[in-house]
């Protein structure tokens, strides 16, 4: 409850990235449900590829700059990413200097 008020509050901006279109299909029913969908970026990409060499968003995605991000999560899914150190790797670009990494 309170991530969700505090993203309606702040208008703050969220990206969902999965593997797998059906989960986020999942998780756009819930952010709408949440009436939150209007602040998420659900993005179908694979988290060691969705970057290029030259830092950019890999072709068609719709993601932030590298160093761009206050908080990155991951919950339940890092053991599941076979090359899970170039994903935690991918995960650390992402974030701004003093950013947040919250893994479960």
């Amino acid at each position: 409850e309170y991530v969700v008020e505090h993203i309606k509050v702040t208008g703050c901006k969220v990206y969902l990235l999965d593997l797998s279109p059906d989960l986020l299909e999942m998780a756009k029913t819930r952010v709408e449900k949440l009436d939150i969908a209007e602040h998420c970026v659900l993005v179908e990409a694979d988290i060691t590829t969705a970057y290029g060499a030259n830092g950019k968003p890999a072709a068609g995605l719709d993601l932030p700059a590298l160093g761009s991000i206050d908080i990155v999560t991951c919950s339940y899914c890092l053991t599941m990413i076979p090359p899970w150190k170039e994903a935690l790797e991918q995960m650390v670009r992402v974030l701004k200097v003093g950013g947040t990494l919250a893994l479960i």
